[in-house]
């Protein structure tokens, strides 16, 4: 098969020499050579245009002239209201806060007061004002579990009143113990009663269900009476007497149905039960069993106002008893207190309480008690909330 060279005519734009390969022609190369430089040509003249209309645009703009900037009316907030309330507290002009709400319901306190007893039933005396002081701590508040109501709560731990200069024939100076209260009342917005018929059927009423609990109390009483033999002490005399309360738990029903956890009007119904601890001489200790088997009944309204700087209570109990000793008896308690906050120091209340007590009954471990008695006491007392 006949092979045939490639013929150079068919491309004029190159040449080969002799014995040499191809290449292009001189003036075919030149032409090559110098693209790059158009292209660079064109390049820079079309960065010079765009340069050009930059600056033109910059030169069109007028600078500011040189004269001062002019004053703007700033938007201010409105004013601030002072003094204002925030909370418990109030915010003066100076911004500086100071607590005016108080809560006598949530408080340790501590107190010092004068008080007198009168011993109705035995031609009026009159008892030589006692010196007495006090310490207790109140606490409580409210807590919700549904829409529909919540759970008023009110513990007292502690309280202890003493009076060392009204002592009595035993030697023992008067004293008051309560080792724990507890009060637990169920808020509704519709309290009703549920019964269990098919289908069931429910029962609204006009007042909240709660319940109460005291105990650990231990009281020394109140002696007016002389001693026998012009104050020596006779065989046989008691020379030692406790009342020690086990438990008081009673049914509450809360008629006011206030949403304020400071005000309230209860009727209670329940069961109490008491030791009386006597000592004779130089025998052991005696006791007596006191049972209200669910005849302890009370009245009690208590409410705060004036954001709490001012608080009042009263209380009335009626328990019917039997008594292992004595058989059946009858005794009766009433009691009015009115407290005012007068100054704060250090946003911590100091506050002036006045009370009123009255005992009517045996309830009491004394075999010859006094039958009526009225209490009077006023003084002054240190809160910490």
């Amino acid at each position: 098969m006949e092979h045939r060279r490639p013929s150079t005519k068919a491309c004029p734009a190159f040449d080969r020499p002799r014995g040499g390969p191809l290449r292009p022609l001189r003036g075919e190369r030149n032409r090559g050579e110098h693209r790059p430089t158009v292209t660079a040509l064109l390049l820079s003249v079309l960065l010079g245009l765009a340069a050009g209309l930059v600056s033109s645009s910059a030169g069109a703009q007028t600078p500011d002239p040189p004269y001062p900037i002019e004053k703007r009316e700033l938007q201010e907030a409105p004013p601030e209201k002072l003094p204002r309330r925030e909370g418990e507290y109030l915010v003066d002009v100076q911004h500086r806060r100071m607590k005016v709400q108080f809560s006598p319901g949530n408080r340790l306190r501590y107190g010092s007061a004068w008080e007198a007893d009168i011993d109705a039933g035995n031609g009026s005396m009159l008892e030589t004002a006692a010196w007495q002081l006090s310490i207790g701590s109140e606490f409580g508040g409210e807590s919700h579990f549904d829409d529909e109501g919540s759970w008023k709560m009110r513990h007292r731990v502690g309280e202890f009143e003493v009076r060392p200069l009204q002592i009595t024939h035993a030697g023992w100076p008067v004293m008051d113990l309560e080792l724990y209260e507890a009060e637990f009342i169920r808020h509704r917005n519709s309290p009703h009663i549920v019964i269990p018929t098919i289908p069931p059927r429910r029962l609204f009423v006009p007042f909240d269900f709660g319940v109460s609990l005291r105990t650990g109390g231990l009281h020394v009483p109140r002696d007016l009476r002389a001693a026998p033999d012009g104050g020596e002490k006779s065989a046989g005399a008691v020379t030692s007497a406790w009342d020690v309360e086990l438990i008081d738990a009673r049914l509450l029903l809360e008629f006011w149905r206030s949403e304020r956890f400071g005000s309230a009007l209860l009727l209670g119904i329940g069961t109490r039960y008491d030791l009386f601890v006597t000592r004779s001489g130089g025998d052991g200790p005696s006791l007596e069993h006191v049972l209200s088997p669910f005849t302890a009944t009370s009245l009690t309204f208590r409410h705060e106002w004036a954001d709490g700087r001012q608080r009042a209570a009263a209380s009335v109990d009626s328990h019917p008893f039997w008594s292992s000793r004595r058989g059946l008896l009858y005794a009766l308690d009433a009691s009015a207190r009115y407290d005012i906050t007068l100054l704060a120091i250090n946003d911590q209340p100091i506050s002036l309480n006045l009370r009123a007590d009255y005992r009517y009954g045996e309830f009491h471990p004394l075999p010859e008690g006094p039958a009526h008695v009225v209490q009077v006491m006023a003084g002054l007392e240190f809160g910490v909330e």
